[in-house]
């Protein structure tokens, strides 16, 4: 071990044999014994889910959860401190005190993979890492601080790398359509022009997509692989993306895989080199014991470095535990003086306790007096508030019986003056009626007088006509009696006029202008004397005459 570091020349690797050309041969480097270095660390998907529901259970806020719930998960393994502080350490990558879902799956892991009695690395095996965050698998391959295995030997034979195949690349999981549309956003949201957006300018975009800001949060995380505050173009749509797939029910994930890496963030593979020159493969006995020796150095060095770093850790735990004692302790003196402090305050504030506790009994005493005085007027103000209480209760039936009394009065008012409506109404038609009947009674009086009068010129003209007849004189007759026209309405009378051809008046004419006497063949032939009036005389007492008027007239 003391010779690790020794300078020593180059040792004697003997004559290099001449090789035939061989067209595409591969020189392979040797291989190193990693069993020695690293358990499986990669964590199962059993194993996933519990540490996830173990996670949820311990009610994270926006994606984290602090460092005080934790250490009570930790503490509960029993492990030693020094272990829970290296497993601390390597699970906190970030150093904020604070654990993600994917650090605190680290961390659980390493608690049960120190319970099975495994060592705990001084560094994150790439298993564990972060997606983002993990080396090429050939780096993470190497040994820390090992010496390199004489890199000449892998070259050929003119200096020139042997062709190594590149790396399956994963491609982007953001397609180049959905690229292009979240290029034209990404240019809207960059105000400054910078082609980076920072929070600030990605805050509307974000929140006008509906999604939880706890989300939200956790996806700017993930897309902000350089923890630089600000997003690029390529960041910016695996953002847009990964908020669509919340969208459509997908959580995002607790750490990116290895297709979500933005290209510019993905380690770029070596530059492959091809072997031109022919070579063959030549084995030396005394350059495999030296790789032998390089090999088991590298392996103690690697131990004591390990040892080292452990040591290291463990004086860094208990210089952190004796920091925490006398801190401890500081707070326990300040405390117990504080203490002191309070307790003189309380002696005093006791004694002013008691002064204030005689006083208050006096006080007490006097206010008792005064509450019995007072509840006696109480009682009495009570007893005649009962008293007005029932004698309004009888003012109060006392007046709805008269509201219903005075209901029973308004509703007789109102049907007697119903009556009297009607009464009047009554009265109304009567006295029209009366009117009419007056009325009806003058117009019959009237009406009387006239006929009276017509009755009386009637009579005269029947006597001048009888004594023109008894006298055989017609010119007795004036020339006013003549035209004596009555008014008959005696609708037999009408009939009669209409049988005859015309007014009784008018027959009356033809039978006075008539040359021949239209009753000469009534008595048989006429006289000697040649009178139309021979024999009887049928109107001698004019009854005949004045019965045929009288049927005129009615």
């Amino acid at each position: 071990m003391v010779n690790i570091t020794a300078d020593v020349p180059p040792p004697k690797m003997g004559d290099v044999p001449l090789v035939t050309a061989v067209h595409n041969s591969l020189i392979s480097p040797p291989t190193i014994n990693n069993s020695l270095l690293s358990s499986d660390w990669a964590v199962k998907p059993a194993e996933k889910a519990k540490y996830d529901q173990l996670f949820e259970s311990l009610q994270p806020h926006n994606g984290m959860i602090s460092g005080n719930k934790v250490k009570g998960v930790l503490m509960d393994s029993k492990l030693p401190v020094d272990t829970l502080g290296k497993i601390w350490d390597l699970a906190d990558m970030d150093k904020d005190g604070m654990l993600d879902r994917h650090e605190f799956m680290v961390a659980m892991h390493l608690v049960y993979k120190a319970l099975e009695k495994y060592t705990i690395p001084n560094t994150l095996p790439p298993e564990l890492m972060p997606p983002s965050k993990r080396k090429d698998s050939v780096q993470a391959a190497t040994l820390p601080g090992a010496v390199p295995v004489l890199p000449n030997l892998v070259m050929g034979i003119d200096g020139t790398k042997p062709a190594i195949p590149p790396l399956p690349v994963a491609p982007w999981i953001v397609t180049a359509e959905d690229k292009t549309k979240y290029d034209v956003l990404f240019q809207q949201t960059d105000i400054d022009k910078d082609g980076y957006v920072s929070g600030l300018e990605i805050k509307d975009v974000f929140l006008r997509s509906g999604v939880p800001q706890a989300v939200l949060a956790h996806i700017w995380t993930l897309c902000d692989i350089k923890q630089s505050g600000k997003l690029n173009s390529e960041q910016f749509a695996l953002s847009m993306w990964l908020i669509n797939q919340k969208l459509q029910g997908i959580d995002p994930p607790p750490s990116l895989t290895p297709e979500m890496v933005p290209p510019s963030f993905r380690t770029k593979p070596p530059v492959d080199g091809v072997i031109e020159n022919n070579s063959a493969p030549y084995s030396n006995p005394e350059l495999d014991m030296i790789t032998k020796d390089i090999e088991e150095l590298g392996r103690e060095k690697h131990i004591l470095e390990t040892d080292i770093a452990q040591k290291e850790a463990d004086i860094k735990i208990k210089n952190g535990e004796i920091k925490s004692l006398q801190s401890e302790l500081d707070t326990l003196a300040a405390t117990l003086k504080q203490l002191e402090n309070q307790k003189g305050e309380a002696q005093k504030r006791l004694n002013d306790l008691k002064g204030q506790k005689s006083s208050i009994e006096k006080e007490l005493n006097d206010i008792r007096l005064e509450l019995e005085e007072e509840q006696v007027q109480v009682d009495n103000l009570r007893q005649q508030a009962e008293e007005q209480e029932q004698s309004l209760k009888s003012q109060e039936d006392e007046l709805s019986s008269k509201k219903q009394e005075l209901e029973g009065l308004k509703q007789e008012e109102a049907k007697l003056e119903h009556q009297q409506k009607d009464s009047r109404e009554q009265l109304d038609n009567l006295t029209k009626n009366l009117q009419d009947t007056q009325l009806q009674i003058s117009q019959a009086k009237a009406k009387i007088t006239h006929l009276q009068e017509q009755h009386r010129q009637m009579k005269d003209a029947v006597s001048t006509y009888e004594a023109a007849i008894s006298s055989g004189d017609a010119a007795t007759v004036s020339e006013a009696s003549l035209h004596i026209k009555p008014e008959f309405r005696d609708p037999e009378y009408s009939r009669i006029a209409m049988v005859n051809g015309g007014s009784p008046v008018e027959h009356n004419k033809r039978f006075i202008g008539n040359e021949k006497d239209p009753f000469s063949g009534l008595n048989g032939p006429a006289d000697s004397g040649g009178s139309d009036f021979g024999g009887e005389d049928m109107f001698h007492n004019g009854e005949a005459l004045q019965i045929t008027f009288c049927h005129w007239k009615y």
